[in-house]
């Protein structure tokens, strides 16, 4: 079969402009934390492996979902030696705040942190202490700190408040995951309500795509 060259043309031009697989290379030591400082919100963390990286891009977020850029700090290249950074979000508002990092390397690929929250009035019995991407493909995970034992339930639902899943599990005096498998859901906005002791914890929001990074900025190269 004869091939349109300017068909040939167009799918290396796009190929070379949306490199889809391709991620800016930055491995966690520790991942983003946030604590309260007088002044304001200290961010930090800790990389033990940076390639071609050329600066964070500090988001914040009110609902997990819609980030905003409050800052910027720069990168160390290419180094497998520990990295430490911080970055001080001066006098937020927030009662509850979302951080992650947009990670940036010197051809303009853009990867995404692990999502960070942070609340000023911190819950009775249980607190949120970590996300994963609230954009995925495959998987939505929360980390939660309980300061007691009991029981935990889950409720997934969609936009429309169908329930599509229900599940129970003990829960520790301590640290634990929650994972929802999203692989199999349609793409959509979806929210995972939590409750101890058949009291609400949360509820958080999430959307499955279609593929990694559609929902974001396209990982263009710069010119």
């Amino acid at each position: 079969m004869k091939r349109n060259p300017n068909f040939i043309f167009s799918l290396l031009t796009a190929l070379l402009l949306f490199p889809i697989a391709s991620q800016a290379e930055c491995q966690y030591e520790e991942r983003i934390e946030a604590a309260s400082f007088q002044v304001g919100i200290m961010l930090t963390w800790k990389t033990d492996y940076e390639k071609n990286h050329e600066r964070f891009v500090i988001e914040k977020s009110e609902d997990g979902l819609d980030f905003t850029e409050i800052g910027t700090v720069t990168g160390k290249g290419t180094t497998d030696e520990r990295q430490n950074y911080n970055f001080l979000h001066i006098y937020p508002r927030e009662n509850r705040i979302y951080y992650r990092l947009k990670e940036i390397d010197f051809g303009g690929v853009i990867s995404y942190s692990d999502i960070a929250v942070f609340e000023t009035e911190t819950p009775a019995e249980v607190r949120i202490v970590r996300l994963s991407d609230s954009f995925t493909t495959s998987e939505f995970s929360v980390k939660l700190d309980s300061y007691s034992e009991g029981e935990l339930t889950y409720i997934l639902k969609d936009w429309q408040g169908e329930v599509l899943l229900t599940e129970k599990k003990v829960l520790p005096n301590g640290l634990i995951d929650v994972a929802v498998d999203a692989k199999e859901l349609p793409v959509g906005i979806y929210k995972l309500a939590l409750f101890k002791d058949e009291k609400p914890i949360d509820v958080l929001t999430f959307k499955r795509t279609e593929r990694a990074g559609e929902n974001k900025t396209p990982m263009v190269r710069k010119n």
